[in-house]
């Protein structure tokens, strides 16, 4: 506003005045998601996130951020919080996406990332990246424990371990199939015959139920073998042999 006070010849009481408007001839920003790797390991640890603009801008800008897609927030990766601001003055702003590392064996999973409610910019393109996570986590072998061993008919149980070579995010189940000269019932049982690793552990145990009969016979075997495996696949040892011992008053009596 411009005034104009002491006019020479004009009324000393009047007072002339304008207002003059600056008009700002800078255009609207647009703001974009910049250029993202189309596939990261789950070991990365974390991916620069870009958020640009195509110029300055004498306020601070703000967007939305948001996910999709078969990766899950806060298990596979951590989305930065919303919304993110760029300062005045900048035309670029880098962040992290953090990458979450599970011991899970997985298919390879997608993160799908969107920009949207721009405050003080335009929405521009690409408002949408998507990168892809790889599993680095190998599928665990799973062995036979006790190894061959020998026990007599009065040891009522055996424990068999069954063993992974590291833990998983997921439950393995693994089914032991049972063959020898051994006759089942009336000389065992194995209780369970599927066993269950939970999720983080490494080892479950069956029992081998020994009947401590009556009868005077030769030493008889249980031979135990790692069937079908979920979550897991057969390592080595993949069976081991228990030798039962006739525990009767006259060993050399079989009958």
């Amino acid at each position: 506003t411009f005034e104009l006070t002491a006019l020479s010849g004009a009324d000393p009481g009047t007072r002339l005045s304008t207002t003059l408007t600056i008009q700002d001839d800078d255009p609207t920003p647009t703001i974009r998601l910049g250029d993202l790797p189309l596939t990261v390991s789950e070991s990365a640890g974390a991916v620069p996130l870009r958020i640009e603009l195509d110029g300055p801008s004498a306020e601070p800008i703000t967007v939305e951020l948001a996910s999709s897609g078969s990766a899950t927030p806060g298990l596979d990766f951590l989305l930065p919080v919303t919304p993110i601001t760029v300062p005045p003055g900048e035309v670029e702003l880098v962040i992290g996406l953090a990458i979450l590392d599970d011991h899970g064996v997985e298919p390879d999973e997608q993160i799908a990332l969107t920009l949207s409610s721009p405050v003080g910019a335009l929405l521009g393109t690409p408002s949408t990246r998507t990168v892809t996570v790889l599993d680095d986590d190998e599928i665990p072998a799973v062995t036979l424990g006790s190894g061959d061993h020998t026990i007599s008919e009065s040891t009522a149980i055996d424990a068999i371990s069954v063993l992974l070579s590291g833990p998983t995010d997921a439950e393995v189940t693994v089914e032991l199939v049972v063959a020898g000269s051994a006759d089942h019932p009336s000389d065992f049982a194995l209780i369970p015959s599927s066993v269950t690793i939970p999720a983080g552990s490494i080892s479950a145990v069956s029992q081998l139920f020994i009947v401590n009969d009556s009868r005077h016979e030769p030493p008889e075997t249980v031979v135990i073998t790692i069937g079908d495996a979920q979550g897991a696949v057969p390592g080595l040892p993949a069976a081991c042999t228990v030798t039962i011992l006739d525990d009767g008053d006259s060993p050399s009596r079989y009958g």
